[in-house]
């Protein structure tokens, strides 16, 4: 058994999705002029154009999560560093690099401080949809 996002090949393999994780961006407190003055916990991903970002390699879920955010909100981002896995890109946010844009679980499994803000974005349709998945007909 493994655990994964979908979506995966059905046709060999029995699914048993659990539960869905949303993404949020959590933007460094000294980043947070760059924003829009209305922007609130819930925002436009089309505000975030002028930030920087930390974000994951070009073959990973959540970059591609990112860049397709960012094509629908018709801007080309400023990448400040790419980085190999979530824990990193949070500690990068952490220590104001840039914005990251992170699975909501993994946030609130972290140590927070007063370092960053969690914005939710409007409309988020990007969900990742984790699930245990094995070959079809093997014992569990």
């Amino acid at each position: 058994m493994i655990l994964v996002n979908l979506p995966v090949d059905e046709s060999v393999l029995d699914i048993c999705p659990i539960e869905p994780d949303t993404l949020v961006l959590a933007v460094p407190n000294a980043l947070i002029p760059l924003l829009p003055p209305d922007t609130g916990p819930v925002f436009d991903f089309s505000g975030a154009a002028s930030l920087p970002f930390v974000v994951l390699g070009p073959s990973q879920e959540l970059r591609q999560l990112f860049d397709k955010l960012c094509a629908a909100a018709d801007f080309r981002p400023t990448i400040a560093a790419e980085v190999v896995g979530v824990t990193t890109a949070w500690a990068m946010a952490r220590a104001g690099v840039g914005a990251a844009l992170l699975p909501l679980q993994f946030v609130s499994s972290q140590h927070f401080d007063e370092s960053l803000t969690l914005l939710s974005i409007r409309s988020n349709s990007y969900i990742r949809q984790p699930a245990i998945v094995r070959r079809q007909g093997q014992f569990i």
